[in-house]
């Protein structure tokens, strides 16, 4: 009887040490499965991070802001220049460029030397150039920026059976590739009509057999018309 009790807290211990064998095993499993994906999904978020494109504005700016490096570096370096000769200090050379530049002509700095006068002649309209040109950019980014935001509401914008019915130029209750690409180009003012016109006719023209597709037959065929208008010539 007592080595059967034996047997059987034996078998007891056995069982329940494999159990918690088991759910440790399990947790274990389970906890490294969730580490992993964690770090499988920190990894997806940071490849989309740095993959993801900047914004068009950001990208606007950046192309913009090297074009204002010549139009600065003149006006600076061709007031310091006027400086030196006129004996001025390094802050009254530059007062004196963004006046010239900007035509306002305080009178209070201004050029008492011949060579400063000589020099003058040159530097005031390639100050006021620069000038232009600088205000010229500003004015174009902030009319990029603003087509920029337009476009991207107009690509956002859902599409119902109204615009569906605008798209749908031949009126057969579908609406192309074709006529969708057009629509949304005349849209964001890339494009206009009359140049969609243009390149209609110019298509039409080589597509000499009207099959709705262009073929080396086709261009074959215009090349040739074209040879014998220049040999009758």
């Amino acid at each position: 009887e007592t080595v059967g009790r034996k047997r059987i807290m034996k078998i007891f211990d056995d069982t329940a040490a494999a159990a918690l064998l088991s759910k440790n095993t399990g947790t274990t499993t389970t906890n490294t499965h969730s580490t992993a994906a964690a770090a499988a999904q920190h990894k997806k978020k940071q490849t989309t991070k740095k993959t993801s494109p900047p914004p068009l504005w950001r990208i606007a700016i950046q192309k913009t802001l090297p074009k204002f490096i010549p139009s600065f570096g003149l006006l600076f370096l061709g007031g310091a220049f006027m400086g030196r000769i006129e004996g001025w200090s390094l802050l009254d050379s530059l007062y004196y460029s963004v006046i010239t530049a900007g035509t306002l002509g305080y009178g209070d700095f201004c050029p008492t030397t011949q060579k400063g006068r000589l020099w003058a002649v040159l530097f005031i309209p390639l100050a006021v150039a620069a000038a232009g040109d600088v205000l010229g950019n500003v004015a174009s980014l902030l009319i990029q920026r603003r087509e920029t935001e337009r476009n991207q509401r107009i690509m956002k914008r859902k599409l119902d059976a109204r615009y569906l019915t605008k798209m749908d130029k031949n009126g057969d209750g579908v609406v192309s590739k074709d006529e969708f690409i057009k629509y949304m180009l005349l849209q964001m003012g890339i494009v206009e009509t009359q140049q969609l016109q243009e390149l209609d006719e110019q298509f039409m023209r080589l597509d000499t057999n009207n099959s709705g597709v262009l073929e080396i037959n086709d261009l074959k065929l215009v090349v040739e018309l074209t040879n014998d208008k220049h040999d009758d010539v």
